[in-house]
């Protein structure tokens, strides 16, 4: 994919220093990136911070939920904005609250 890597379940933006950003994510980049689960399921957690931001584009189906998840990885919970594609029913991405998130306006 055009972000250079595949097959993973998680991406930390929080990892390296400043802001880092994912911008105008499409499905086909989602399914390049990431791992399919025994299930044939695409499920993409993005940690990170408040300087952090992912954007997914307009009109490529992606809708958010109403409600959100909450996680325990390792020591932490953390509480996750959850995205889906009407294009395919198998993906969901879950988006760190904390990062600033939304669809390309």
């Amino acid at each position: 994919g055009k972000l250079g890597f595949t097959n993973v379940e998680k991406i930390d933006l929080g990892a390296g220093n400043g802001e880092n950003k994912l911008l105008n994510l499409t499905l086909d980049d989602v399914l390049s990136i990431g791992k399919k689960d025994g299930s044939g399921n695409i499920n993409l957690d993005i940690l990170g911070g408040t300087d952090d931001k992912v954007s997914f584009a307009k009109d490529n189906g992606w809708k958010k939920a109403d409600s959100t998840v909450t996680e325990k990885i390792g020591e932490d919970t953390k509480t996750f904005e959850i995205y889906t594609n009407s294009g395919d029913p198998t993906v969901q991405v879950k988006v760190e609250e904390k990062i600033s998130d939304g669809i390309t306006s």
